[in-house]
């Protein structure tokens, strides 16, 4: 049976450790460029990371457009292409799905962006506020990857649990319906497997 809409729920009496996991498996289509000229453009519910162009070093510079073209050369076009973003050499980089859209007439990128917490607050007046730092790379789902990404994950926990002489009691998992057989290439219940390892 299948639902389309619910709600699970999970509730543990006593002092039970929990550790949470993100597993994204992503294989990237290209190399980190800092971005020349990026800057947040807020409306009201439609806020806008727009990305002009791409420093290739030496003063040169590539659109997003460009660089995306050149990464649809070697991607597995089973599976879509997503820009990471990072606002901080350090951090992480926040994905999104990108396509035709997502790029304007001039060959920039233009991406929703729902993370007002990660740039300065603008003034009442403002409506365009400039990045110090945007770093861009494109990335594509890839399920080797996602396995690799899943079994280092899992194995962190289980150094950690023999390290500080835990047991782990059990699991809970919810996965992407989009990471099921014919992602992994015929290979029911993948993610599962990874967890009875």
């Amino acid at each position: 049976r299948v639902l389309d809409s619910g709600v699970v729920g999970l509730a543990i009496r006593g002092e039970v450790p929990l550790t949470g996991l993100v597993s994204r498996g992503c294989q990237p289509l290209s190399d980190a460029f800092r971005a020349r000229g990026a800057r947040i453009e807020f409306e009201d519910d439609n806020d806008q990371l727009v990305i002009p162009e791409l420093d290739t070093g030496g003063g040169a510079t590539i659109k997003p457009i460009e660089l995306a073209i050149k990464a649809q050369e070697q991607m597995d076009r089973r599976f879509g292409m997503f820009s990471g973003v990072r606002l901080q050499p350090d951090n992480g980089y926040i994905l999104e799905d990108i396509d035709q859209r997502s790029f304007h007439p001039g060959g920039g990128l233009r991406l929703a962006w729902e993370r007002r917490d990660m740039v300065p607050s603008p003034l009442e007046s403002e409506r365009v506020s400039s990045l110090d730092y945007c770093e861009v790379r494109l990335f594509q789902l890839n399920p080797a990857a996602c396995k690799a990404d899943l079994k280092q994950l899992l194995g962190f926990v289980r150094n950690q649990c023999e390290e500080q002489h835990e047991v782990v009691l059990g699991s809970l998992m919810f996965t992407c319906g989009g990471r099921g057989a014919r992602f992994f290439g015929g290979e029911e219940c993948a993610d599962a497997n990874c967890f009875q390892e």
